[in-house]
């Protein structure tokens, strides 16, 4: 992930709270989903597919 935003630092570090706040119980998937959609802005469909497989996955632990 970090690799893939190198040129666009701000994007990486709000992913990266916006899943903290998920992990933290501060957002739902569906906030996580709607913010990371907003970031991504269709350039990074796949990302976002990954990153709800493995939300929901973890969240069945």
């Amino acid at each position: 992930m970090q690799a893939r935003f190198v040129h666009a630092p701000r994007v990486y570090q709000s992913f990266v709270n916006t899943v903290l706040m998920y992990i933290n119980r501060e957002n739902t998937l569906d906030d996580v989903i709607r913010e990371v959609g907003l970031l991504f802005e269709g350039h990074a469909e796949d990302l976002i597919d990954e990153l709800i497989y493995y939300l929901r996955v973890r969240g069945q632990r």
